[in-house]
C-alpha cells in the first residue's frame, strides 16, 4: 500500500470516525463512491452518502467519541 493511501486511510479513521469531522469527507470520498456493505441501508453515492453512514453508526453507538 503507498503512503498516499494509509495517509488517506488514517486520515478518514482519525478524522472523520473518531472526531467526528464530516466535512473532512469531501476530501477524502470519490463523487462516485459506492458502498458495498450489504448490512448497511442505501445512502447513496458519493460523499453525501458517506456521510449519511457516518451519522448513522455515530449515533447508534455514540460512546465510542
Amino acid at each position: 500500500m503507498s503512503k498516499e493511501s494509509i495517509s488517506i486511510a488514517r486520515r478518514l479513521i482519525e478524522e472523520v470516525w473518531n472526531n467526528r469531522k464530516l466535512d473532512v469527507v469531501n476530501d477524502l470520498i470519490a463523487s462516485n463512491y459506492v458502498n458495498h456493505d450489504p448490512n448497511a441501508p442505501d445512502f447513496g453515492r458519493g460523499p453525501e452518502g458517506y456521510k449519511r453512514l457516518v451519522s448513522l453508526y455515530t449515533t447508534a453507538f455514540p460512546i465510542f467519541v
